[in-house]
């Protein structure tokens, strides 16, 4: 689910470029070529929410969420980074959450999370979540 192909590469390569209205059109292709491509849907998300188009890179996350559930732990967990990304702190909280609460969160990740928790002003939790990465 998160692997690569050829038209992502592509539209990759396009991004670079800095040719972004072809990029999107690029990206949109390689969606097409694989709906159920968790990271098309994140690099999308990302190129959206770097033009500041966040309720668009929100839907195509939303919509690649289901993929992503069934998928599991790793689909998840990037997943969540990518809602971080587009500045959709709450819901890459509950997925961190979740994912957390069914012991799915390696130590690195743990990190990610106390700084969100952090963020929300749960210091508490978020210093339980620091112990556990440490431990």
């Amino acid at each position: 689910m998160l692997d690569d192909f050829p038209e992502l590469q592509a539209a990759r390569k396009v991004w670079s470029s800095g040719d972004y209205m072809n990029a999107v059109i690029a990206f949109r292709a390689a969606i097409q070529a694989k709906p159920k491509n968790i990271r098309a849907a994140i690099e999308f998300a990302r190129a959206l929410g770097q033009q500041h188009e966040i309720a668009a890179a929100e839907g195509i996350l939303n919509r690649a969420w289901n993929t992503a559930e069934a998928a599991g732990g790793r689909e998840k967990i990037a997943m969540a980074q990518a809602f971080r990304g587009i500045f959709r702190q709450t819901r890459a909280l509950e997925i961190f959450q979740n994912l957390h609460h069914d012991n799915a969160l390696p130590a690195p990740i743990l990190g990610e999370y106390a700084i969100l928790l952090q963020q929300f002003g749960r210091y508490q939790d978020a210093l339980s979540v620091i112990e556990q990465c440490v431990a």
